[in-house]
């Protein structure tokens, strides 16, 4: 049996913690044993798949608590003995959680990119020089984040594997008798629902969701925006909605588990983001047949089909309002459409069997190398 360390759940919920959940969810464990290492609490949501990981490891932040940190990790690293360890990151600042795998000839470290930007770009770079030398593969879920995790050099050069968000697609499609439940339970009938899911950080641009909202309010008086997530700058959109007199529209409902339920009550995801490695939300509403309006920074790799619409955020709202309206769709449309984005999504490699058999493979391929 394989012996995996997998690296990267935070107390987030985003597209790293679903890709490792996912994961540790569906492997196959007679052939892998999954050690999850922690140094954050998970949102709750996780717990239940976290629980069948084989051995959930708890160590101390490097930002709290350097010192016990640092004993933590020289203890794990000289008591275990990983055939894997897979870093999930979305800046090489994690590698701080697996240093210690370059003294470690018989692990094998997988870097996976999940993000194309990062707020600490100086620490990025110093880390990212010395994580991908000692890395013994090199992973992306696009070609913005194999560009940032590794260079452009690098990722155009056929070293760097690229591994796709796979999602459920029992889970994610479309139900008309939940949309219905959820906007009779929230008072939204006969309302036109636009709808975020995303953490309040700067990244995901709150503020210009905002903005197209009041731009879209202002001439669709039954309008409603539900904003999911939770982050540091929640109190601040809070405010800034309050100021724009638009707090009577505007729900904030924070992290949720049952997102799926919100895809199918949304009638269009608006996704202004700054920047994206490939995002998991983006695929899963194109799964609930939801139109998606993102920004052109989001690779067009999420096009999976043609649900997806983008923006260059240049744009005035004004082009954002013309476009929701133009991409409505009735839910007897949506239900009919869920066929065929299951077909598209499978023809495409993006359902999670197809991504958890990659993995599985490449486990088994780079442990085998000696």
């Amino acid at each position: 049996m394989k012996k995996i360390l997998i690296i990267g759940m935070t107390s987030g919920v985003g597209g790293v913690e679903t890709f490792i959940t996912n994961i540790v969810d569906k492997i196959d464990q007679t052939k892998f044993h999954i050690d999850i290492l922690l140094f954050q609490e998970p949102n709750k949501k996780y717990n239940e798949v976290l629980n069948k990981a084989n051995k959930v490891i708890r160590i101390h932040a490097i930002n709290k608590e350097p010192m016990r940190y640092f004993i933590d990790i020289i203890k794990l690293y000289a008591k275990e003995n990983y055939d894997i360890i897979h870093l999930n990151e979305c800046s090489s600042k994690l590698f701080i959680y697996c240093w210690p795998v370059i003294f470690r000839n018989n692990s094998k470290l997988i870097v996976h990119s999940h993000n194309s930007s990062d707020g600490s770009i100086k620490l990025h770079k110093i880390m990212a020089k010395i994580q991908n030398v000692v890395a013994d593969k090199m992973v992306a879920c696009s070609n913005e984040a194999a560009v940032w995790m590794f260079g452009e050099a690098t990722a155009t050069s056929g070293k760097v594997q690229f591994i796709k968000n796979g999602i459920d697609l029992n889970v994610y499609k479309f139900e008309k008798n939940m949309r219905n439940m959820y906007r009779k339970k929230y008072n939204l009938e006969g309302k036109t629902v636009l709808g975020s899911v995303a953490r309040f950080e700067r990244q995901k641009n709150h503020r210009r969701i905002i903005d197209i909202f009041e731009k879209y309010h202002e001439k669709n008086k039954n309008s409603v925006l539900v904003l999911l997530g939770e982050g540091s700058k929640k109190s601040e959109i809070e405010k800034y909605v309050s100021k724009k007199s638009l707090k009577q529209n505007v729900l904030f409902l924070g992290n949720r588990v049952d997102v799926v339920n919100w895809l199918s009550t949304f009638d269009v995801l608006l996704m202004p983001s700054l920047y994206e490695g490939l995002p998991f939300i983006a695929l899963e509403a194109q799964a609930c047949s939801l139109p998606v309006i993102t920004s052109k920074e989001i690779s067009n790799e999420v096009n999976i089909t043609t649900l997806v619409d983008s923006i260059p955020l240049e744009n005035s709202n004004d082009v954002w309002v013309k476009k929701i309206d133009n991409v409505l769709l009735n839910e007897d449309v949506r239900l009919d459409l869920r066929n065929k984005i299951k077909n598209d999504f499978k023809k495409k490699g993006y359902s999670l069997g197809d991504t958890v058999n990659v993995i599985e493979e490449e486990y088994e391929n780079l442990s085998n190398k000696k």
